[in-house]
């Protein structure tokens, strides 16, 4: 079997990237913003803007941590994991942080917030995995793009 190029590589990864963002971040973005029209409209306009926060802020740490991992990935293997550890623990603190500074401010509600934060960021993760798999081919053996053989339909 020929060994992939690293051009290849690069090409293939960014075609699974491409399709990891287009279909994640435009659906937590509309996730986003009908949570907090909903929570606009049956609380008050303080919820909308807390589950607007909240949808954002999901949608900031969630495309930070997709950039983040593909870092990680392109480095050695052996640190894969360790690196995938930093990453989650990087966007953990940084929400932290940012909940933090909203919450001392005293204008933010905490449950439509939360409610926009975890909407967004679990549309998020669905169009992560859905762009990741419609990125990747089904290779039969003796098709067209096989490359067993050298890549030679």
């Amino acid at each position: 079997m020929p060994a992939t190029s690293p051009l290849e590589t690069d090409a293939r990864r960014h075609g699974a990237m491409r399709q990891m963002v287009v279909w994640s971040v435009p659906a937590a973005l509309v996730v986003a913003l009908a949570v907090a029209l909903v929570a606009g409209l049956l609380v008050g306009a303080t919820a909308g803007w807390s589950a607007l926060l909240g949808g954002v802020l999901s949608l900031l740490v969630f495309a930070a941590g997709l950039l983040a991992i593909r870092a990680v990935l392109a480095g050695p293997a052996a640190l894969s994991m360790a690196g995938a550890f930093a990453v989650l623990v990087a966007q953990l603190v940084l929400t932290a942080v940012v909940l933090a500074v909203v919450f001392s401010q005293g204008w933010a509600d905490v449950v439509p917030l939360a409610v926009g934060f975890l909407l967004a960021g679990l549309v998020f993760q669905v169009g992560v995995i859905v762009g990741y798999l419609r990125s990747r081919q089904l290779v039969a053996p003796g098709s067209p793009v096989d490359t067993r053989d050298g890549g030679q339909p």
